[in-house]
């Protein structure tokens, strides 16, 4: 019974490290022990990453809520938390490749956008404003 529990824990926890279709009673008992310590393992990371994600997520939130000039602070800590806890799941997945690729996308998207809003702050819109500047000093009156 005890070995049915344990390949019952390991395919619930999402291990692959037993093909299905081999029958419990088929494995060797050396191996169930292995599969098992896996299996413990497995549990023991998931849920100190997991509580580590989540005093993460509540820390966050906490200065959200009581800190209204730290508001975006706590909304980076609450974002870190939910990718926290996402990631511990999403590393066992097969849609990791497309997280992963996403991810690095998105990187290069911000980092093209803010090189693209510094560059044009710095060269367009100082030259605008020298303009600006210089045709209201024309269309002044005279002092006399």
């Amino acid at each position: 019974m005890k070995n049915i529990i344990a390949i019952l824990s390991l395919f619930l926890l999402g291990c692959k490290s037993k093909p299905p279709h081999i029958p419990a009673d088929l494995i060797p008992p050396a191996e169930i022990v292995e599969i098992q310590r896996v299996a413990d393992i497995k549990n023991d990371t998931l849920w100190m990453y997991s509580t580590g994600s989540f005093a993460l997520l509540f820390i966050g939130l906490a200065i959200a809520a009581f800190a209204p000039s730290k508001r975006f602070a706590g909304i980076v800590f609450m974002l870190g938390g939910f990718v926290g806890m996402a990631t511990v799941w999403i590393f066992e997945s097969e849609w990791f490749p497309w997280v992963a690729g996403g991810t690095v996308g998105f990187i290069i998207l911000n980092a093209l956008a803010f090189a693209w809003v510094k560059v044009y702050q710095t060269y367009f819109s100082s030259s605008k404003q020298e303009e600006c500047s210089k045709c209201k000093a024309d269309d002044s009156p005279p002092q006399s």
